[in-house]
């Protein structure tokens, strides 16, 4: 397997993941959101409250196929040995990017309207 080229399909999945967590974290609040409520977030998310965690926009496996990367995945996986876990890490390396991107973005804002 080239590693560069795997190393270069991982890089677009964590891009992608990270852009579209980014997307789904600026939609979590809906603009009419009390002080207390970023606090609760802010503090929930600190705190690992499953409470809030539960609440946080997460990747869903069943989306993989919507997902615009999906194709390539599927075409770099089909390049090299069908029995390998590519497919597996992309989509893992996608939604732990987009996991932490939502989060980050729900963060930023947070702290901004808290600033205010």
């Amino acid at each position: 397997m080239d590693d560069r080229t795997y190393g270069n399909a991982l890089a677009r999945a964590g891009a992608l993941g990270d852009r579209a967590g980014a997307r789904a974290g600026n939609s979590f609040f809906d603009g009419n959101t009390d002080r207390e409520t970023y606090q609760r977030v802010l503090t929930g998310i600190s705190d690992g409250d499953p409470a809030i965690l539960d609440q946080l926009p997460y990747f869903e496996a069943s989306e993989a196929e919507e997902l615009e990367i999906y194709e390539e995945i599927v075409e770099f996986v089909n390049r090299e040995d069908s029995e390998s876990p590519e497919e597996n890490d992309l989509l893992e390396t996608y939604a732990d990017a987009f996991a932490l991107a939502a989060v980050r973005e729900i963060e930023r804002i947070a702290r901004g309207q808290l600033a205010d």
